[in-house]
């Protein structure tokens, strides 16, 4: 038995059990089970015991083991021995049985005698004792030495079965017993402490098979019905709220068994404070064997809060601070268990910065017994930080009825309490040592927050004990911590204390205590007076002590090497209410009005207020005020002026209040908050935009003003340039400097850059590196400046910037600034084809216009000119030069045909240029509307509306299209009934619109003129076929019948540079006819070379020999220069000379009539086949 005892022993514990019940929904895993064998002679009476602690006292399986191998020893004695077991195993109550038959595996694997032996006792013992379908007889075929875990697998199997089967069956007997306990508690003689003692057994037994959450569950629904009962005031069944005995308030908390609990129970005489430790006890050993130790050590701190409560609004005397000495012991306590049950885990990562902090709130609920304790023995002062955690009935000088409870004669047996209150140095050290203590868990947990309140805590003891320097360090380095967590209030508390501990510590205002001033005016902002005045001496003056503090900013600030920026202080809101800036009337410039509110109890001196905005297109510009302000309590209304010239809309970017180094900053740009998903509409994450503030600037034609354009004369054959006009307006400029800038690789040559027309004395131009300096401008005027640039602008519409400072002569402000970025388009509005016709001594050129945009261009004119030598060559155009105006549209191309004569022999390369006269339509409309305009509104009444009903018409022509037909061809501009309006103005402009003609058009605006160069090309030689028909035929020409011809080429070397050997020599040259098979068969010399010379005939008779009749043409010819090498027809060149021919006979037809005849037919009348 002792070699079998030991074997079963090693396959233990029982792992991975599943508990199924009827009870349960679902099924309970059991991860490992500890199972301890008694023999079964030693265990008690069952009636011992009515009221057992638990299940798992009484056995769950009854296991009997034999060895038997033979049928007639079985059946001799074996059978009656586990008769006799059976029969009292079988009257046990919830109790399973199992007979384990061993047997040797060497004997397995003998004769068939053997097996037939061995099997017959095992089906004997079933067929004696098994009891229904259940099988609960098992074979081991086991032998000291020989371990086969195969072997064990059925063993295993039937007793976790069994296992499992008898605690089901007991745990639904004690549970119905339960409910039928809980179903009497009106019935007289229930008691609650008999129903508590069932109700743990209960628990225990599920917390000895490892089923620790239903063991929790039941310890829940017994505090629950003790909460009940207390509610219903039933305490009868306990005897006093606590029955002290000495050394109760150092006690272990959590110890089973500091007191005899279960005695106690029964006898009905436990205390309420006694039970209701007991049952926490149980709870917290639960979660600490679950490994739970963060949730045990929250559930003490929990109940000792609350319960310290109890205990102080109870009137059962208590010895003197008994309930801050068994608060504070408690915690160390529990602090000290919990640690022990971790040391069995592994606790990592978050389940360990949770037990840290869990330990650092129970720390801190010791830190404030001792603080409790300090107020009520005078070391500490009432008021906070100190005051927070001392209840009102425990405060020094609060009326209680505490006179009424008579005092109890026991005293408290916690040393460091006993220690504290008998020396100030020793309650000073238990506070800061319990105080750190709970910051060190604090950072450990991760939460710094409830670390830094307990930092201000012994800063202010700190204070306290006039130690202000350490005081001092530690408000200064908190609020830094407090702002990231948006704890207004204690934020607001430290920065007070560590203001008035610099001032106490008679150190120099610095940056340091700037930064708390700041944050202070911040807090109070936010939180009001009441709550930041609070701390001060009493009758401290609200305004005055503001007052102080932002002197002291200025001061503490006041030589600062750089400017301290304070982003969006809440003292000082400000804003622009009147979005339309005031332009100055006297000067270049505008004025612009901001709004602060000044929410502080007093007036504030600063320095200056600067508004800066931004255009659309980049530029940055600063509305500033000219004198030091003072901002009164409340509202403040400051005009702002920028003396740079600008108009449009602007953004409001950020407005800066100066005081001394102190820059108060406050952003109005575009936000867009990104808001989280309510859990109770949407899972959707929604976002808010805030609008920026736009600032609208009207256009001041009196200041200085820059644009930027293309010249009107394009020159291809020169560097492309662009124009900039400066208007000085109003100002007499001494000096300016202008810069122009554009993205991508091109760049503008300031070195070239010239006036365009002409200028009078005094303005002068330079240029000194990039920039070009502008000296001695007068007012109103205007000056061209031509700046040519590279052939690298990139994009065909192109931004130019134009930086330009000037400083007029009559101004005391300082350099003004103007930038500008206007578009320019750098790509030409139209595409040229060219085709070129020789004819003799003749050119012409057909010249092919497209638009290359949307936009439809008109065409004044277009001539061919030739330059240098006149006399060569004489250009004449074949239209009419008094003829209409030409407009292009994208699907209308123009086209325009010169002759060229040349009348001497070329020597040299000649160019020619296609001028071009041409503008956009809306150029051309732009001209139009601006003239009549005037025109309809020259009386002095209406001439301030002429601008809006410029751009008003022109908005109506870009909107309405039906008025272009009518303008291509009367030149009229008739508005359509869609855009039709009751103002007086636009009816008399309308009908001047009516009115306008082409002819009127031609002289409105400014025409653009593109100059194209044009090589006059090069042909060396010229051929002219013909094919001579007879001149006198004998009569008509009928199909069939051949024709005699002549075909005669002449070549001419006209158009070819001059070159006296080829003159001389000639070039060696093949023609060719080419008849169409289906209308002439050519007779004769179809194919041939010969020798062509300037001005010279070749000819040769042919014969052609029409197919059909009808209208024919003649065939054509080909000539073509041949590739003989040789010096002295080819000069020395193997390249083909250039050759064209053109047929003279091209338009000719010839009618070849039909040819008549007679044919005689034979045919057979006499009906034979």
């Amino acid at each position: 038995w002792t070699q079998i005892h030991r074997a079963i022993l090693a396959h233990l514990p029982l792992r991975n059990l599943h508990w199924k019940t009827a009870s349960r929904p679902s099924i309970r895993t059991i991860q490992e089970l500890g199972l301890t064998l008694v023999a079964f002679d030693t265990l008690r009476d069952e009636h011992a015991s009515q009221i057992p602690s638990s299940l798992l006292e009484k056995p769950l399986v009854n296991i009997y083991v034999v060895t038997c191998e033979d049928n007639d020893v079985y059946k001799a004695s074996v059978k009656k021995q586990i008769k006799d077991w059976f029969a009292l195993v079988s009257q046990k109550k919830n109790q399973e049985w199992l007979i384990l038959l061993v047997v040797r595996p060497d004997n397995r694997a003998g004769g068939g005698n053997f097996f037939q032996m061995r099997s017959s006792v095992m089906d004997k013992i079933r067929a004696d004792f098994n009891v229904g379908k259940r099988d609960r007889c098992v074979q081991l075929a086991w032998s000291p030495g020989v371990e086969d875990p195969v072997a064990w697998a059925d063993l295993i199997a039937k007793l976790k079965d069994g296992l499992l089967s008898a605690f089901d069956a007991a745990v639904i007997a004690r549970e119905e017993e339960v409910k039928r306990l809980d179903s009497q508690r009106q019935m007289p003689g229930w008691n609650f402490c008999q129903y508590t003692i069932l109700k743990a057994s209960l628990a225990t037994s599920f917390e000895g098979m490892n089923l620790l959450e239903d063991a929790q569950i039941q310890f829940e629904e017994l505090e629950a019905s003790f909460f009940q009962v207390l509610r219903e005031r039933n305490l009868s069944w306990f005897g006093k709220l606590i029955d002290l005995k000495p050394g109760d308030d150092t006690l272990p908390l959590l110890s089973l068994t500091r007191k005899p609990y279960r005695d106690l129970l029964l006898a009905n005489t436990i205390s309420v404070f006694d039970y209701r430790i007991y049952l926490l006890a149980l709870q917290c050993s639960l979660l600490g064997k679950a490994g739970r130790v963060a949730d045990a050590g929250r559930k003490a701190a929990s109940f000792l809060s609350g319960f310290g409560r109890r205990l102080r609004e109870s009137r059962d005397p208590l010895p003197e601070y008994f309930v801050e000495s068994w608060t504070y012991a408690s915690c160390v306590s529990v602090v000290q268990q919990c640690d022990k049950w971790a040391d069995s885990f592994q606790l990592e990562g978050a389940l360990l910065s949770t037990f840290n902090s869990v330990k650092g709130e129970l720390y801190e609920l010791a830190r404030t017994q001792v603080e409790k304790l300090g107020v009520q023995l005078g070391h500490l002062p009432n008021k906070p930080p100190f005051s927070m955690s001392v209840p009102a009935a425990s405060r020094p000088g609060t009326p209680s009825s505490a006179g009424s409870i008579p005092a109890h004669k026991g005293k408290i047996s916690s040393e460091p309490i006993l220690a504290a209150t008998r020396s100030l140095e020793a309650f000073d050290k238990l506070y800061v040592s319990v105080t750190n203590r709970a910051i060190s868990m604090y950072d450990k947990g991760g939460r710094r927050k409830f670390a830094l309140k307990l930092h201000g805590c012994i800063a202010a003891l700190d204070l306290l004990r006039a130690r202000n320097a350490n005081a001092n360090q530690t408000y200064a380095s908190l609020p830094a911590h407090y702002a990231h967590h948006s704890w207004t209030g204690l934020e607001a508390f430290m920065l007070l204390r560590a203001m008035e501990t610099h001032t106490q510590a008679e150190q120099t205002k610095d940056r340091a205590w700037a930064e708390a001033a700041l944050g202070f005016l911040r807090a109070y902002v936010s939180l009001g007076a009441q709550a930041m005045l609070g701390g001060l001496a009493p009758g401290t003056d609200e305004a005055e002590y503001v007052a102080r503090v932002v002197a002291g900013l200025r001061e503490a600030c006041g030589d600062a090497e750089s400017d301290v920026a304070v982003l969006d202080h809440p003292a000082l809101v400000s804003s622009v209410q009147d979005t339309v800036a005031r332009q100055a009337e006297d000067e270049d410039g505008s004025f612009l009005d901001l709004h602060v509110r000044n929410i502080l109890p007093c007036d504030i001196a600063i320095d200056r207020v600067v508004v800066h905005v931004s255009g659309s297109d980049g530029r940055q510009f600063e509305y500033s005020s000219e004198e030091e302000l003072t901002l009164v309590r409340g509202d403040n209304t400051i005009s702002l002026f920028c003396p740079n010239p600008a108009h449009g809309v602007l953004a409001l970017e950020s407005s800066d209040i100066h005081l001394s180094r102190i820059v108060f900053q406050r952003s109005h740009r575009a936000t867009t908050l990104v808001l989280p998903p309510s859990s109770t509409s949407s899972t959707t994450i929604s976002t808010t935009t805030s609008l920026p503030t736009l600032i609208h600037l009207p256009r001041d034609p009196r200041n200085l003003d820059v644009r930027i354009s293309r010249p009107l004369s394009i020159h291809l054959d020169e560097p492309p340039r662009v124009i900039v006009t400066l208007s000085t307006g109003r100002n007499a400029v001494t000096s300016a400097t202008l810069k122009l800038s554009a993205p991508g690789n091109g760049r503008f040559v300031v070195k070239e850059a010239r006036f365009d027309g002409a200028v009078a004395e005094g303005p002068s131009l330079e240029c000194v590196e990039e920039w070009l300096v502008l000296q001695n401008l007068p007012p109103d005027a205007e000056f061209h400046i031509a700046i040519p640039h590279t052939h690298g602008m990139g994009a065909e519409v192109q931004k130019v910037t134009a930086q330009i400072d000037y400083n007029p002569s009559d101004s005391k402000r300082s350099t003004r600034s103007l930038r500008a970025t206007q578009t320019v388009s750098t790509a030409l509005p139209v595409e040229v084809k060219v085709q070129d016709i020789f004819r003799g001594d003749s050119l012409f050129s057909k010249f092919t216009i497209y638009t290359v945009s949307s936009q439809h261009i008109t065409i004044s004119s277009a001539r061919l000119e030739a330059h240098g030598d006149a006399s060569a060559l004489d250009i004449t155009a074949c239209a009419s030069a008094s003829s209409s105006l030409v407009t292009l549209t994208p699907s209308k191309p123009a086209t325009f045909l010169f002759k060229v004569r040349s009348k001497a022999e070329r020597r040299e390369r000649d160019t020619l240029h296609l001028r071009i006269r041409y503008r956009m339509l809306r150029e051309e409309l732009e001209a139009i509307v601006d003239r009549h305009v005037r025109t309809a509104l020259s009386d002095s009444k209406l001439e301030a509306h002429a601008e809006e009903a410029r751009a008003r018409i022109m908005r109506w022509l870009e909107t309405d299209g039906t008025w272009a037909d009518m303008y291509s061809v009367t030149g009229e501009l008739v508005i359509g009934q869609a855009q039709q309006s009751s103002d007086d103005v636009d009816d008399a402009v309308k009908l001047s619109l009516r009115q306008n003609s082409r002819e009127e058009s031609r002289r409105d605006g400014t025409w653009r003129e593109m100059v194209i160069p044009v090589d006059l090309p090069f042909m060396n030689i010229i051929s002219s076929a013909q094919i001579r028909l007879p001149v006198e035929p004998d009569g008509d020409f009928f199909a069939g019948r051949p024709i005699s011809t002549l075909l005669a080429i002449n070549t001419s070397f006209h158009w070819g540079l001059a070159n006296e050997a080829a003159k001389t020599h000639g070039y060696r040259m093949r023609f060719d006819v080419d008849a169409p098979g289906a209308d002439w068969l050519v007779c004769g010399r179809k194919r041939g070379e010969f020798l062509a010379k300037d001005k010279a005939t070749f000819e040769v008779a042919i014969t052609l020999l029409p197919l059909r009749h009808g209208l024919l043409a003649l065939p054509n010819v080909t000539v073509m220069p041949l590739p003989l090498a040789g010096s002295e027809l080819t000069m020395g060149s193997m390249a083909l000379p250039s050759a064209e021919t053109y047929q003279l006979h091209g338009a000719e037809r010839v009618l070849v009539l039909p040819r008549g005849g007679r044919s005689t037919f034979v045919l057979d009348m006499s009906g034979s086949s």
